[in-house]
């Protein structure tokens, strides 16, 4: 499985990160990365 982000559509609410912190990390934008 490949996770492909829209860095356009995030708008850094962090909830990814509370799911799934080994696939998702936010970057000095608050951006999932």
């Amino acid at each position: 499985m490949k996770i492909k982000i829209d860095k356009d559509k995030c708008i850094g609410c962090g909830s990814c990160v509370a799911v799934c912190s080994d696939c998702f990390e936010m970057d000095s934008d608050n951006k999932a990365v």
